[in-house]
């Protein structure tokens, strides 16, 4: 519009670059106004807890090959009055998270299998497969959140 405008000449009277430029100076500098800050910090929306029967599905899935139906197996232990189930969440987030490799005695038994990690489950996955197991085998002991598993990662 500015060149447009200063093109003109003044003599048919209709612009005079006097008059088109404060305009064009202010069209100019109203487009090269810096964006609005961001908001100084924004919080991560937490994932979304997932159902107890998601978390029964991702056990099935994930976990029954060796558990079975929380019992012994020759591939792994009780889940059953199993300490690591029915203690603290800390222990059985861990272990869930990253596996379990050397002999653990459960219940006065041992187990030397190895118990994979897991791999591609989200912290809410995760969450839900352990309080699944927390209130299955544990006698109904209270859910763990993601927020949980984030800090035994």
């Amino acid at each position: 519009m500015f060149f447009v405008c200063w093109s003109r000449r003044e003599s048919k009277g209709t612009h005079r670059p006097a008059q088109v430029l404060p305009l064009a100076l202010a069209l100019l500098l109203a487009a090269c106004k810096p964006a609005p800050p961001a908001a100084a910090t924004a919080t991560p929306t937490p994932a979304p807890a997932l159902s107890p029967a998601e978390g029964a599905s991702l056990y099935e899935q994930s976990c029954a090959m060796c558990h079975y139906d929380g019992h012994d197996s020759q591939a792994a232990p009780a889940l059953i009055g199993s300490p690591i189930v029915t203690g603290p969440p800390g222990p059985l987030i861990r272990v869930t998270l990253h596996g379990q490799r050397n002999v653990s005695v459960v219940n006065g038994r041992p187990f030397g299998g190895i118990m994979p990690a897991t791999q591609g489950l989200t912290d809410a996955e995760v969450a839900a497969v352990v309080s699944y197991v927390r209130d299955r085998y544990g006698n109904g002991l209270p859910p763990v959140t993601a927020a949980d598993v984030a800090k035994e990662r």
